[in-house]
């Protein structure tokens, strides 16, 4: 594993750890891990469709995450000067708004959810973006709350070199070489700090930073919205894929920390089935795909054979 080669270095690094985290902080912030926005808001086939992606979502995100051992967790009711927070708390998700970053647990990822949720647990970024753009209602039951006393980023320069040694070997033509090595370190990276498979009865890995991975997971998704609900594309969106979304208009204008990654047709049938430039769904291209259904328009499912190698998962 490309990561392999670097953790030992971030390994030694003076990186805050669970075990400097209060029982209470750290719970609550479990708790507000989420599974990857996945979902289909649209069903059907597109002559034109635009797809766009945030630019290194998860390096970008895991570059700004504060040292929390540098200030002061308090305990209470919602904090408005809080730098970070973790709460338990009742939400509400209008049901006129279908395309939105609040997610839950679904098959495949997590999709957007709306009504009442009791006794759940957000994040104060996600309690702050449901306030400010007015799609719910957050009633607080109890929250932990950090107070910074300076500002201390220990992951910046480290994603910094990684993301500037992929450069450099691009310039240098090793363009697929370096974007595979360096994608590996990177998401390997995220995964460290965010890996505990409890449920197998396993020690949390040493890297391992609930604070952290609340806020990476719940602050992709919030990304996404936020392009959406600024470029005002909520009725436009065909689908999102964790760190980006297809849809049926071009906002126009690339952001700071955007790309648009591909434009041509696309057909979405699920969040899992969804065929767009060289997404390869069950191993079937989407021409072929859209050869099956016009040779048999009346039917109500298409189907194929095919071999491929069996996987470790398949045995």
């Amino acid at each position: 594993s490309p990561v392999n080669v670097v953790k030992p270095y971030i390994e030694s690094m003076n990186l805050p750890r669970l075990a400097q985290l209060n029982e209470k902080v750290a719970n609550y912030a479990a708790k507000c891990l989420r599974p990857p926005w996945v979902e289909a808001l649209k069903i059907g086939y597109w002559e034109r469709a635009w797809d766009w992606d945030q630019n290194a979502a998860y390096a970008n995100a895991l570059a700004v995450l504060p040292d929390w051992r540098l200030g002061k967790w308090k305990q209470g009711p919602y904090q408005e000067k809080a730098a970070l927070g973790y709460v338990r708390c009742d939400y509400e998700i209008f049901p006129e708004v279908t395309c939105h970053p609040i997610i839950e647990d679904a098959p495949g990822g997590g999709r957007a959810a709306v009504g009442v949720h009791r006794d759940r647990y957000l994040t104060k970024g996600q309690i702050d973006f449901i306030r400010q753009w007015k799609i719910g209602t957050v009633d607080v039951i109890d929250g932990v709350w950090w107070f910074p006393e300076r500002i201390v980023q220990p992951m910046k320069t480290t994603v910094a070199r990684l993301v500037r040694q992929r450069g450099e070997l691009a310039m240098a033509g090793d363009a697929v070489l370096a974007g595979y090595l360096a994608k590996r370190v990177l998401a390997g990276l995220w995964g460290y700090i965010a890996r505990w498979d409890w449920k197998a009865g396993k020690e949390p890995d040493p890297l391992f930073n609930p604070v952290w991975a609340a806020e990476i997971t719940t602050l992709i998704p919030m990304r996404n919205a936020d392009l959406i609900y600024r470029r005002k594309l909520m009725k436009s969106v065909i689908s999102v894929t964790v760190d980006g979304f297809l849809c049926d208009k071009n906002p126009g204008g690339i952001e700071a920390g955007w790309k648009l990654s591909g434009e041509g047709p696309a057909l979405v049938l699920s969040a899992s089935q969804s065929w767009f430039g060289d997404k390869r769904p069950d191993g079937k291209t989407l021409p072929e795909v859209l050869a099956l259904v016009k040779a048999a328009p009346g039917n109500n499912s298409w189907g194929w054979t095919f071999q491929r190698t069996a996987t470790l998962g398949d045995c």
